[in-house]
């Protein structure tokens, strides 16, 4: 004990370093795994939960998309990918988008004011191909 230190700081400071966390990290929502798309997609949505309806502050919301190749050939391509959100999984508002030109990994972030949240893959051009993997991630800061 650090005699220096009020008494009882230097517990506190120890338990925070050793407790385990009291929350369950963000699960990976879909698609986690590696799709190649020629067409506008919209993946499966996520549902926040009955108490989670985050209602009109939102709350942070992100999607990681880790681009691993797309077709550039006929330099018209274009690819687009939406964040969006609904009180009733009926209808979608977009909250956030984001244009992908190069392969790598990218976050869009958005507010999110809904209860679902899904992703949309919006592709155009005259040959669109592109392979990537994606997951949503609450609570992504957004500065």
């Amino acid at each position: 004990m650090d005699p220096s230190l009020p008494a009882g700081v230097q517990d506190v400071q120890l338990a925070l370093h050793q407790a385990p966390p009291t929350t369950t990290p963000p699960q990976p929502a879909p698609s986690t795994s590696t799709v190649t798309s020629t067409a506008n997609t919209t993946y499966p949505v996520l549902d926040l939960g009955s108490g989670r309806a985050p209602g009109e502050l939102g709350m942070p919301m992100g999607a990681v998309i880790r681009t691993t190749a797309l077709n550039l050939g006929s330099s018209n391509e274009t690819y687009t990918f939406d964040l969006q959100d609904s009180p009733d999984d009926a209808t979608w508002t977009t909250q956030g988008t984001l244009a992908v030109t190069a392969t790598g990994t990218v976050v869009l972030r958005a507010q999110i004011q809904g209860r679902y949240v899904r992703l949309q893959l919006v592709v155009a051009g005259t040959a669109p191909s592109i392979t990537f993997e994606a997951y949503l991630n609450p609570n992504v800061r957004l500065g």
